[in-house]
């Protein structure tokens, strides 16, 4: 197999970025964008691209053209034509980035529409890391007052900065990076509403003017300048060693419940049904439109999967507005088919937040029939609808939410950086939730495909296929768990978000998930957070267990400390064991383990790109 399949499921995928020098700043160049820009160590700027979003906010793909790159020593430039194509939408952008000696980087988009559409949305979009989380800066509007102002500690509902002319930001005493808007008004929201790791300032704001047509020859002309001033800081540290001590104080966290989505509609078959039970999953969760013609289908086969795969269900239930006589219904089919449930997700049809109602009408008969079970309650979509509407939290056992790390960028790279966004938004439910248990259902790498939303982009991402997807499952796993999330649902079974293939494989990230899950009910310990390399220690009675994920598509070296064992048990998941891993699993868990020894308390291992490796022995 071709590396580009065995890391990203598709063998043409990745393009390699530019490194570009404007002066004292450093920065990536990969199609069209920039993707990061670094002062010494301070990444200012972590995306600088343009979004042209359809009628549906569906991100427009493009297509790059005429590109010259011309590269000195500290400048350079960058010419290109980006063209934007989909359904009733066809744009045009001459692009144009310059970095000069002194130390600034300009970026600007000359548009011009070769039809008429609607669309939300055609500008520039300018990312800020979290480094920048609680940090002071000045923000000058369009009529010259300035503001001074903080990046958002806790999650903004709504945007923060308005009418923004320029920021002033201060990664360094003594120093400044001055960023400047043309062309439009910008504003600023934060992005970890949909667990991205940044804030975002893009251009023309929300409401202005909303959904909105574009004429055929209208032209949109927008720019941003960055430039810094100051001595030049220490340069960015290498991520090419990562030292974890094993023995330090760390402070603890609970093993979450984990399991998977199943359509009763689709039955796997035997051998899949034993892989899942093997799994050390808590749970799969089902899907169940309450007023539908089907209903008393689904949960026989819900009830059916339930049974061949030994787990209790994860009942999502979408209601309509004849929910009363819907619940009356549902109990009886329940009662009927014997369904054991673990947990109610309780959803309506017609809002984003669980309705009150909906809960005072449904929790006495839900747990007459399952009194174990929690009854669960928030939003199937992003954890945004529950910041900008807290919903009430009587007869709630726990808050829910879905996460997928593609709302807003989509390359590979984009992807892995975003992780950290996700433990931000369990520390922030558990605020907004008044402190119940927070759930993650469903988490996948692409927006589900919600007949709701048919003509939302959503569904497959041959990544799932790829290494990269297991390394982003275990950084995913490492993030939320350093939140405190009680409860997790991956990805699906089959389906658009799959983890098995066919005839028996199945993809790298269910391994993953099965080695975190083993440890259920266990004691987690997170020793790296780091954006090049996930890491945690699992406990359970006398049982260890060191999970590493190279979240880069470079090696790199990892040396343990602090082992207090001879020996530990090696199992890896990388590029020379991806065949194996995928297309005889049962082997590949179950086999043989490499041993090897601990030198001084002390193992180093070299990854392979996007590989997860696994370190097991008896503790005391």
């Amino acid at each position: 197999m071709e590396a580009g399949e065995i890391y990203f499921g598709n063998p043409n995928h990745h393009i390699k970025p530019v490194s570009l020098n404007a002066g004292p700043l450093t920065l990536l160049y990969e199609n069209g964008y920039i993707r990061s820009v670094f002062w010494g160590r301070e990444e200012l700027v972590r995306r600088m691209y343009v979004a042209v979003r359809d009628q549906y906010w569906n991100t427009i793909e493009y297509s790059i053209s005429n590109q010259e790159i011309s590269i000195e020593e500290q400048s350079f430039a960058v010419h290109f034509d980006c063209y934007h194509k989909r359904g009733e939408i066809e744009f045009l952008w001459k692009g144009s980035i310059t970095g000069s000696k002194e130390g600034s980087v300009h970026f600007s988009m000359d548009g011009e529409a070769l039809r008429s559409f609607k669309t939300w949305r055609i500008g520039i979009c300018v990312l800020h890391p979290l480094i920048w989380k609680n940090q002071p800066l000045q923000v000058e509007h369009f009529d010259g007052s300035v503001e001074n102002a903080v990046f958002p500690n806790s999650i903004s509902p709504f945007q923060p900065f308005t009418e923004i002319k320029r920021m002033v930001l201060t990664p360094y005493q003594n120093s400044k990076a001055v960023i400047e808007f043309e062309g439009e008004k910008f504003e600023t929201e934060d992005q970890r509403n949909w667990t991205d790791a940044t804030y975002k300032t893009y251009s023309p704001p929300m409401n202005e003017p909303g959904l909105h047509s574009i004429e055929k020859g209208n032209k949109i002309n927008q720019g941003v300048a960055l430039s810094v001033f100051g001595k030049k800081p220490q340069e960015k540290k290498s991520d090419k060693e990562l030292v974890v001590d094993i023995a330090a104080d760390r402070q603890k966290h609970s093993v979450p419940d984990l399991g998977t989505q199943v359509d009763p509609e689709y039955s796997g078959g035997q051998l899949y049904e034993e892989i899942i039970r093997t799994s050390g999953f808590s749970h799969v969760r089902v899907d169940v439109d309450v007023a539908s013609e089907g209903l008393k289908e689904t949960i026989a086969k819900a009830a059916d999967a339930s049974t061949q795969l030994s787990m209790p269900l994860e009942l999502a239930l979408f209601f309509s507005d004849n929910y009363e006589s819907e619940i009356t219904t549902l109990l009886a089919l329940l009662r009927e088919y014997r369904v054991s449930v673990k947990r109610y997700l309780l959803f309506s049809k017609k809002e984003k937040i669980t309705p009150q109602y909906l809960v005072d009408s449904s929790r006495g008969a839900l747990l007459a029939y399952s009194s174990d079970a929690w009854i669960g309650g928030g939003t199937d979509g992003y954890y945004v609808d529950i910041n900008r509407n807290p919903p009430s939290t009587a007869g709630l056992d726990c808050i829910c939410y879905s996460i997928n790390p593609q709302v807003h960028t989509f390359d590979s790279a984009a992807v892995m950086e975003n992780v950290a966004g996700q433990r931000e938004t369990v520390f922030d439910a558990k605020t907004t939730g008044n402190g119940l248990p927070v759930v993650i259902s469903s988490l996948t790498l692409r927006p589900r495909k919600k007949r709701s939303q048919l003509l939302k982009d959503g569904g497959w991402d041959s990544r799932m296929k790829g290494l990269f997807a297991s390394s982003w499952t275990l950084s995913s796993l490492v993030s939320i768990m350093g939140g405190g999330v009680d409860s997790a649902t991956y990805y699906s079974a089959f389906g658009d978000s799959a983890m098995f293939g066919s005839n028996g494989s199945v993809y790298p990230s269910f391994h993953v998930l099965s080695l975190v899950a083993e440890f259920r009910a266990g004691e987690a310990q997170i020793l790296s957070n780091e954006p090049h390399c996930a890491a945690c220690l699992l406990k359970k009675e006398h049982y260890r267990r060191i999970l590493l994920s190279n979240c880069t598509d470079q090696k790199q070296t990892v040396h343990l400390e602090g082992l207090e064992t001879r020996f530990i048990e090696h199992l890896s998941i990388d590029e020379s064991r991806y065949e194996e891993a995928c297309m005889v699993p049962k082997k590949f868990l179950c086999g043989p383990p490499a041993t090897i020894e601990v030198i001084g308390s002390r193992v180093s291992v070299e990854m392979l790109p996007y590989a997860v490796y696994s370190f097991d022995w008896i503790g005391e």
